[in-house]
């Protein structure tokens, strides 16, 4: 499409459809579908899908940003998945995983997250877990499953079942409550 790759001096094994995709120069092995779709990137192994979508991305790699303005603010970020519209899009951090809508768009800096729900990912810092979806703006500490893989901790908020009929082998399962 017009204006793909118009400054790029190097670059190979490169696919990228759409309009101004691609344009700082120096991509290798990318894939950009959209519009402005790693429009500053000279990094590699990044596939993009959207509007604007790991617009600001400069030397990261291996970052997948499927929806409308994922990643976009992403300048060096490395080994991220994100999707839906607006998903990581203030975040620069590295090895994130990033579900839902405006999903990990609170904290700038967070690293090695997984986030999955509408609005969700509020908590700031690295090693969360998450897994709520907000209409609102509602407080972090209500999330459905809250975590910390650096504190070894894991939070449940509601009701946790088990099928203990549809698995015997579970039956053998101490909960010790705090």
């Amino acid at each position: 499409g017009a204006g793909n790759m118009n400054k790029s001096t190097v670059g190979f094994s490169n696919l990228i459809f759409g309009l101004q995709n691609a344009t700082a120069g120096n991509v290798y092995n990318t894939l950009a579908f959209g519009t402005q779709v790693l429009h500053n990137s000279e990094g590699s192994d990044n596939l993009g899908f959207g509007v604007k979508t790991l617009f600001y991305l400069k030397n990261g790699v291996d970052n997948i940003g499927l929806g409308n303005y994922a990643l976009h603010n992403s300048i060096n970020g490395k080994n991220n998945l994100s999707i839906g519209n607006y998903s990581s899009v203030l975040n620069k951090g590295n090895n994130n995983i990033t579900l839902g809508h405006y999903a990990l768009s609170f904290d700038e800096l967070g690293s090695n997250r997984v986030t999955i729900g509408s609005f969700s990912g509020r908590k700031i810092g690295d090693g969360w877990l998450e897994i709520h979806s907000y209409t609102d703006e509602g407080d972090e500490s209500d999330a459905l499953v809250l975590g910390h893989f650096f504190e070894r901790w894991l939070q449940i908020n509601g009701n946790f079942r088990l099928d203990l009929l549809a698995n015997p082998a579970a039956s053998n399962i101490s909960i010790t409550p705090h």
